[in-house]
C-alpha cells in the first residue's frame, strides 16, 4: 500500500513539474543531463535531460526534474553541454545524391549531414544554390530526416523522436545543430550512438 502511494504521490509530482514523463515502477536505468536535447517532440522541442529504462525513453524535461527520478541504482551521464538528437532514420532519400555535389572528392557515404547543409542553404558546390527559397529550418531539416522517415515506415509511434515510452535511440553529437556556423554543418559527427538504450558506437575521443 504504502509503494503504491508513493508511486502516486511521484506521477502527480512530475505532472506538476513540467517534465514529460511516462510512469515506471521502479526508477529509470540511466539519466543524461546537462545536455542540449533536440526531441523532435512538440510537447518538449528542447530539453536538458532524459531518462532511459530498458529499451525505452522515460521522461524528458530539464535537469532537476529528470534527476529527481533517479535511484541509487540509476546511472547519471554528464553530456557536458553537447547536443543529443534522436536516430536517423535513412529512407532511400534522393535529396541525398543532390546534396553529394556539395562535397565532391570527400567521403560523405551515409553523411547525414550532407543532408542537412543542402535542406537549409539550398547550395551545391558545383551547381551554386538550388531553390533557395524553399529551404527549411534546422529544426525542420532534422525532422525529415527522423521522425519524417519513421512516418513513412509506419513506426513514428515508437521511433523518430525523443519521447517517453518511444524506443531509446539517438545520438551525441560534436557540436550543436541548432547554432553552428552553416559551413560546419558538415563537418558535424557522433561521439556515440545509441539504440534500444544500449550504446553500439562511441568514437574514440569523443569521451562518451
Amino acid at each position: 500500500m504504502i509503494t503504491r502511494l508513493f508511486v502516486a504521490a511521484a506521477a502527480a509530482l512530475l505532472l506538476t513539474s513540467g517534465v514529460q514523463a511516462a510512469r515506471q515502477p521502479s526508477g529509470p536505468d540511466t539519466i543524461f543531463y546537462n545536455g542540449s536535447i533536440i526531441s523532435v517532440d512538440d510537447a518538449t522541442p528542447l530539453a536538458e535531460a532524459f531518462a532511459v529504462k530498458d529499451d525505452r525513453f522515460v521522461a524528458v524535461g530539464g535537469n532537476a526534474e529528470v534527476r529527481a527520478l533517479a535511484t541509487t541504482s540509476t546511472r547519471v551521464v554528464d553530456l557536458r553541454g553537447h547536443t543529443v538528437v534522436p536516430g536517423l532514420m535513412d529512407n532511400h532519400n534522393h535529396q541525398y545524391h543532390v546534396a553529394l555535389l556539395t562535397r565532391r572528392g570527400v567521403d560523405v557515404q551515409n553523411n547525414p549531414f550532407v543532408n542537412i547543409y543542402y535542406y537549409v542553404t539550398r547550395v551545391t558546390r558545383e551547381l551554386g544554390p538550388l531553390g533557395v527559397d524553399q529551404n527549411i529550418t534546422r529544426p525542420e531539416a532534422w525532422r525529415v530526416e527522423t521522425l519524417n522517415n519513421a512516418y513513412l515506415t509506419f513506426e513514428e509511434r515508437i521511433k523518430g523522436s525523443i519521447t517517453p515510452r518511444k524506443l531509446a535511440d539517438f545520438v551525441i553529437l560534436s557540436d550543436n545543430l541548432l547554432t553552428v556556423p552553416e559551413a560546419k554543418i558538415l563537418t558535424i559527427h557522433p561521439l556515440a550512438t545509441y539504440v534500444g538504450g544500449r550504446k553500439v558506437y562511441t568514437r574514440p575521443d569523443g569521451g562518451f
